[in-house]
């Protein structure tokens, strides 16, 4: 299925992006998601208090910025989603770059083609290196980094 094909989508895609204190990386990681062409889209941010507000570095309409009072860690990701709309989910933190139109297709296609699934991880590269990174999981990344398996 190409991204042509769902320009005006019945699902609806909240995307919560997560930052505390990388302007940097929450700039260029927004202007990736607002480059997506999928026609049902939602952004939020949520600011886990950065000492510069997200809200003065994201002006853009399309945009919600929620700023948390204090540093919740990851419970800021809850926030967001409490605020989301979307039949689907992406959480992702400020500095995950490369999410992209057909990464969002694939997405979607996961969650269309069975019904059971209610998360899926998604395989994170190095900009630099281009070696998986961020595996926190049992299970040997050697072994089944490229394939699908279920979890607890």
């Amino acid at each position: 299925m190409s991204i042509k094909k769902i320009m005006k989508p019945k699902v609806k895609v909240s995307i919560v992006i997560l930052t505390f204190c990388r302007p940097d990386e929450l700039k260029r990681n927004v202007s990736e998601i607002l480059c997506l062409n999928y026609g049902n889209l939602e952004i939020i941010v949520v600011d886990n208090a950065s000492d510069i507000p997200a809200s003065k570095i994201i002006s853009d309409p399309r945009v919600k910025v929620i700023r948390c009072d204090e540093n919740v860690g990851v419970a800021g990701r809850n926030v967001g989603i409490l605020e989301s709309e979307g039949d689907v989910i992406v959480t992702l933190d400020d500095d995950v770059f490369g999410f992209d139109d057909d990464s969002l297709v694939r997405l979607i296609s996961c969650f269309e083609k069975d019904s059971s699934i209610s998360a899926v991880n998604f395989k994170v590269i190095d900009d630099f290196d281009e070696k998986q990174v961020n595996w926190i999981h049992h299970r040997k990344i050697e072994v089944y980094g490229d394939k699908n398996f279920d979890t607890y």
